[in-house]
């Protein structure tokens, strides 16, 4: 009984040391996701576990592909460019191109899209005429927040087998890799 107790306490410690405070219940859903990877930590091959975090990666890009063309977006680099724009508000075409590891031919190709599609401003640098910015339209602004929208919904479907706790942990485990 002693060891039982003991056992407890451990846990209860570790338990504690990975959250400021929790629920009883939230313990022992700890306690038993706990066993579970335990039970499982021995008859896992890596063969195996690549397999389904490729399967999974895939299930989710294509998802994800369907719509982000649905909002007439041909790629996932459209979303990419845009969603990087957003974040610095104003950024030179070339800067653009580079954070993404893209050649220029490739980058200026989509940034030419996403002109057409009335999706960007271009404006000459203030201090250097040579330099062109690119910006967000009011319209990229909209189709971002409604495809931000939709790829949560998605993302909380594809989740939402998982506790908090599991969500948690799978973050922890997929930034060691």
């Amino acid at each position: 009984m002693i060891d039982i107790l003991t056992d407890l306490l451990k846990m209860t410690k570790e338990f504690s040391e990975t959250r400021e405070d929790g629920t009883t219940e939230e313990f022992i859903e700890w306690i038993s996701l706990s066993k579970k990877v335990q039970k499982h930590s021995k008859k896992v091959n890596n063969s195996s576990l690549i397999y389904e975090l490729i399967q999974s990666q895939l299930l989710i890009k294509n998802e994800t592909k369907e719509l982000i063309k649905s909002l007439n977006l041909n790629s996932l680099d459209d979303y990419y460019y845009l969603k990087n724009i957003q974040k610095e508000k104003s950024i030179a075409k070339s800067m653009l191109i580079n954070s993404f590891n893209h050649e220029i031919p490739t980058g200026t190709e989509i940034i030419k899209r996403l002109l057409k599609a009335g999706l960007l401003e271009e404006q000459s640098d203030k201090n250097d005429k040579r330099i062109k910015l690119v910006s967000l339209s009011s319209t990229a602004l909209t189709l971002i927040g409604i495809l931000d929208h939709q790829l949560q919904a998605l993302f909380a479907q594809r989740l939402s087998a998982l506790s908090e706790d599991e969500k948690a942990m799978l973050l922890m485990l997929l930034s060691k890799i």
